[in-house]
Parts: C-alpha cells; structure tokens; sequence
C-alpha cells in the first residue's frame, strides 16, 4: 500500500534535505556547486542542510570537499550494516 499525501502537507525543508539525498542514487560522490547546480538551491540554505546531514552522519564529506551517503543510510533497524551496502562490492 502506497500512502499518497497532498503536497500542501509535506514539510518543505525536510524535502530539500531528501531531495539532496535523491541525487546519490546517480552519483557516487557530489561536491557543493554540483548538489548547488542540481537543485538551485541558496547557498546558505544548502550549507545548512549539509552541514546537518553530515552532524547526523547521512553524509561524509572527503578530503577534497565531496560529498558522499555516510553510515546512517546503510544502518538497519538492528545497529547493523546489511552487506549489500555498495561500498562493500568495491
């Protein structure tokens, strides 16, 4: 079953921050200006929603300033990592 809400009843900054993980399903790895470019959001809209997927560990970022999915979206119910995880193919 597919719960179908009216948009009037989605919560708009909580939307930009799935929207900025949506664009990993395409990507490995995305830097600022990509996610920037991808989704036109402001800068410092987009900072704060970075900075607050990274606190939260949904995103890393590496050495060179790119984004990538963190621990968080892999992390079962149970505390585990499932091993489909993509990183563990590589």
């Amino acid at each position: 079953m597919v719960l179908v809400m009216e948009k009037k009843y989605t919560v708009g900054t909580i939307q930009k921050g799935i929207n900025v993980l949506n664009l990993f399903k395409a990507h490995s790895k995305l830097s600022f200006t990509d996610i920037q470019k991808a989704l036109n959001y402001n800068k410092s809209t987009l900072f704060r929603i970075l900075y607050t997927l990274g606190e939260n560990q949904y995103l890393l970022k590496d050495k060179n300033g790119r984004y990538e999915l963190g621990l968080n979206i892999f992390i079962n119910p149970k505390g585990r990592i499932p091993r489909t995880c993509p990183w563990m193919n590589e």
